[in-house]
């Protein structure tokens, strides 16, 4: 029985200091994510449209967005904007985005897709 009290305790002080993810507050906005090997980028998204620009290449993508559930969504790409170094990119890429740490003003976001292997994660600042 004491045992029992114990685990129920344990239970309850979890869950009230669990912290649930705010995804919603990240689906729209802007974004930067700064990143030492890759380089920066900068994310407007905005509905069902994402606009995404490489400060180091100057490519610039636009994607469709849409949200499977609160911390999940995919990004289909609709058209190279701009691409000065002509970089190969795939057609009909799909990103599949899944968020995974959320704080105030940024979130952690893991990617895959059938054009990579393993994933990629990366913070997003809102700006």
């Amino acid at each position: 029985m004491k045992n029992l009290f114990l685990f129920i305790c344990l239970l309850s002080s979890s869950l009230i200091f669990a912290q649930a993810k705010d995804c919603q507050s990240f689906e729209e906005g802007k974004f930067k994510i700064e990143d030492k090997l890759v380089g920066n980028s900068t994310i407007e998204r905005y509905e069902n449209k994402q606009v995404e620009t490489d400060e180091n290449s100057g490519m610039k993508l636009e994607f469709e967005v849409e949200w499977k559930d609160e911390c999940t969504y995919t990004l289909k790409l609709v058209k190279v904007l701009e691409n000065p170094k002509e970089i190969p990119i795939p057609t009909g890429m799909v990103l599949r985005c899944r968020i995974i740490k959320t704080t105030k003003n940024s979130y952690v976001v893991e990617s895959t897709s059938d054009d990579f292997e393993g994933s990629i994660k990366a913070e997003l600042i809102k700006i």
